[in-house]
Parts: C-alpha cells; structure tokens; sequence
C-alpha cells in the first residue's frame, strides 16, 4: 500500500488542513536524576501531565528541579506544564535553561519553538524547529511544526511535502492518511470493495495485507453508508492488529451514523436515544483506544478528540466534553478557534452563561483563517446569540443574530432565533417580521442540514403565534399554533412533511 498524503489534502483548501494541522511536543525518556527523590519527583510530574494534571506536575517538577537543577527532563516537563497553562514566559525560561544544561535536547527547542509560534515570532520558532531537525532528522514533532511555520511562506505543496516525512518516521500515520484519503471520497468505492475482497479471498495474502484490506473496504462501505458490513470489516481488521489505525477507522465509520441524529436533535426531532447513546458510547470506547495507541502525531490526536468531544456533549457528560475541547487548545502551539467554540457550547449546555460568552468571544477574535474559509463565524455568533438570550440579555442576543444574518442571508433558523430575541425583548412586530421570514424560506428550501443550522419549521409557527397573542391576534395565533402541532408531530414521527423538507442545503 502506497502512502501518497498529498491525496487527503489536495483539493480540500488550506483551511481543511488548518481545522486538524496541530503543533506537538516531542517527548524523550527521563535520564537517570542525580538523586532517588529527584527521580521520584520528576516521575510524578511525568505521570501528573501525561494525566493533564498541570498544576499537580508543576508542584512535583518544582521539587524535582530543586533536587536536581540539572536535571534537563524535569526542567522540560515543567516547561511543558507551564505552556498547557497558558503561562508563556515561565515556560520559555524553562525550556531554555533545558537546552542549556543539555544543548543536545531536541525536545527542549521544540518546546522553544511552540513558545516563539504562539508570540507569533515565526522566524525565531522556526529558527528552533530546524535546530532540533539538526540534532534529531527524525523528530516528527519539529518538523510537524516547522510545516505550519512555513506555510505562508512556502506553500500548500511544502507543507505536505514535509508531513509526508512525518509519515515515513511514523508509517502508521501514513497509512490512516493513505485510507482517510479514500474515507473523505477518493476513488471508486465500488472498485476498492471488489479489489478489497479479491486480496481478502487470495489465500497467500499476507497477514498485514489482509488487515488492511478490511480496513480499505470498510472505508468503502462506508462510503456506500452500508455501515453493518463496514463495521464487520474494521472488526476483524482490529481482531488481526489491534492498532490506532483500526480504532480511528471504526470511530470514524461510528462518527458518520451519528451525523443524522446530530442533525435531529438540532431541529428538535426525537430521536432513537437508545442508538444514539449505544453509537455515541463506540464512539468514546474507540477513540479512546486509538489515542491510547496513536502515534505522536498530533494531527490524529486532534481528530479523535473532536470525535469524542461530540458525543460527550451528546450524552450530557459536559466535564468530559470540556476537558477534551481543552486538551485540543494544549496541543496546538495556539489556543484554537475550535477549542474554544466547543468548550462555549458545553457551557451553554451547562447553563453557565458567562464562560459560554467569554468563550465564544475568544473564539470569535481569534484570527484564525478557518473562520472565514468555512464561513462558520455565523455559527459562532449564533451560539453567543443563545447565550446571551438564556442569560436575559436580548439586546446583545440581537445583535449576534443580526451579525450571523449578515454572513448567511439564507439561514431560516437565524431568523427565527432573532424573532425569538424580539419577542423576549418585546419587540412583537420584528418578532413577526422574523417568523414570517423564517417560516418563508423554510417552506422554500425545507431543512437545513448543519451541524447548528437544522429545523423542522414548526419552532418559527409557534413563535409568530406568541408574538400574535401578545397583540391581541388571537385568530392569528390559534393557526400558527395549529400548524406548529402539525408540523411538530411529523418532526416527532421523522418523515418530512412533504419533499421539501428532506431538501439538503
């Protein structure tokens, strides 16, 4: 099997690649400390970050470093430690004393580059990243970042270029990209089952072989969204070699089904709770395991996190979904635009309002190129714009809307929330206007399918009849209401009210 990473990515935009694009630290065993308490200080501190444990790192590397100020590692980690916390500067001052006790500690000037990068210094970081390529050509993690850095200056092209180094020091990853490649719509996938299964039923293919045939035609099974037989596939594909490559595939396979019950619950449809979790809870189990055993690629790491994030947030385990949402923002050399929206979204859901807001906000300023490649800024807005009107603040929930509205005209749900506002406010004739223009280009172009953006139409009835019966109206709001329960009742059956409402955007 090939492994050509340039298919994942070309054709996909710079910002496909910047949504996953991750900026690692390399990690090297511990040295022997000059005392038994240093050692066991810096192997508690070790053992407290790996957990994400920052603060409790922290305190065992303060002692270790006392016992031992020479000891490079434990310097390092605390280094480490301190980037996690955002705290900029002490980590800085301990990466370089790290190189200054071992100039050798290729680690120690990635850790001095990821510094630089977040200051936004790139000629300095990248000044860092090719020091610890020359004392270590194969420390995936400089070049991973030395990739990024050099983006703006060289190219798409370069920098995949330099992660297909990545993948001959970790041929794992290769492989994953090799078939994410044909999981994202690569290729023919009627002819990779019928080229799968003839390697499959071949009786001299190699052990190897064969498990990654599994994996290549379930991706393709995928692709045909015939999920039984994909999900047998990556089985036994994990059954013959249990590695991250097996449980990504098959967490990705899980992730797919599940996109129609995010999409449910969106617009307010009931759904099969119990598929729901069962999937869900794959979902977190696999990709679980597939971080247990990844490689220190962190570009994999991240994806695995989003995948579980979700489906925390779907279960209701909001703590979970949040550390998750921060470990993303720890592992890049800068805090990132999905990070912080996805921890604001446990926080709405949490009701805790206020953190919700200063997340989004930070999301929001942050300048981050994905925002506008994918035009989710909108979205980022909206979900301010709920926090906002949950909290009673219907003035700045309008404005967010308004600003959402103006980056997507054609959202029907962005209508129907800012009516929401305008009537909360008490504002009954903008609140109409809204509905009514809701309910117009919801009757005129039927759900919209989006991870924010899905709705059934029977939510902007029943806020029209509201604003109706605030003003008197109460013929017109008897028949909004009458048709929001009919329109509800279909949504509670899931079959769309007539051919409309199964049109995609």
């Amino acid at each position: 099997m090939g492994v050509n990473i340039s298919r994942f990515f070309r054709g996909k935009g710079l910002g496909a690649f910047v949504v996953v694009i991750v900026f690692t630290f390399a990690f090297r065993s511990s040295e022997p400390a000059q005392a038994i308490g240093a050692q066991k200080y810096l192997s508690d501190g070790k053992a407290a970050f790996e957990k994400d444990d920052y603060d409790a790192a922290i305190s065992n590397l303060n002692k270790a470093v006392h016992a031992d100020p020479k000891s490079a590692d434990a310097l390092y980690y605390r280094g480490a430690s301190y980037f996690a916390k955002n705290q900029i500067d002490e980590a800085l001052a301990d990466f370089n004393q790290a190189v200054a006790v071992d100039p050798k500690f290729d680690a120690a000037y990635v850790g001095i580059g990821r510094v630089y990068s977040n200051r936004n210094e790139s000629g300095k970081a990248i000044q860092a990243f090719n020091k610890a390529i020359e004392i270590n050509p194969k420390n995936g993690a400089a070049i991973e970042n030395r990739a990024t850095e050099n983006l703006t200056k060289d190219g798409f092209e370069a920098m995949v270029g330099e992660l297909e180094k990545v993948a001959e020091i970790f041929p794992d990853f290769g492989v994953y990209m090799y078939i994410k490649g044909h999981s994202d719509g690569q290729g023919d996938p009627h002819h990779m089952i019928s080229l799968a299964t003839t390697f499959i039923n071949d009786a001299h293919t190699a052990a190897e072989i064969r498990s990654g045939m599994y994996l290549n035609r379930a991706i393709a099974y995928t692709a045909i969204r015939n999920f039984d037989k994909a999900i047998d596939d990556a089985t036994k594909a994990i059954d013959r070699a249990p590695n991250f490559v097996g449980y990504s595939v098959r967490t990705e396979i899980y992730t797919k089904q599940l996109i129609p019950f995010f999409r449910d619950m969106d617009s307010g449809m009931k759904i099969d709770r119990q598929k729901f979790q069962a999937l869900c809870q794959n979902v977190i189990a696999d990709s679980s395991d597939a971080l247990r055993l990844a490689p220190p690629v962190m570009l994999v790491r991240a994806q695995l996190l989003e995948s579980r994030s979700g489906c925390y947030l779907g279960l209701g385990d909001y703590d979970r979904a949040m550390a998750d949402y921060s470990k993303i923002n720890t592992i890049y050399s800068k805090p990132t635009y999905y990070g912080y929206r996805g921890r604001a979204k446990a926080y709405v859901l949490k009701g805790e309002y206020d953190k919700a807001i200063a997340d989004f906000t930070k999301s929001l300023d942050f300048p981050d190129p994905l925002k506008n490649i994918f035009l989710i800024k909108d979205e980022t807005y909206f979900g301010r714009g709920k926090a906002y009107l949950q909290k009673g603040d219907f003035e700045k929930a309008v404005a967010d809307f308004t600003a959402a509205i103006e980056i997507d005209l054609e959202s029907n749900v962005l209508y129907r929330v800012r009516a929401e506002a305008y009537l909360k406010k008490g504002d009954y004739d903008n609140a109409i206007a809204d509905a009514t223009t809701s309910i117009a280009k919801f009757e005129s172009r039927g759900v919209m399918y989006g991870s924010e953006f899905s709705e059934n139409g029977f939510h902007a009835y029943r806020v029209r009849a509201q604003a109706y019966r605030k003003m008197g109206k109460t013929a017109l709001a008897n028949a909004d209401e009458k048709k929001a329960i009919e329109l509800e009742t279909e949504s509670e059956k899931g079959k769309p009210n007539d051919a409309k409402m199964s049109k995609p955007n």
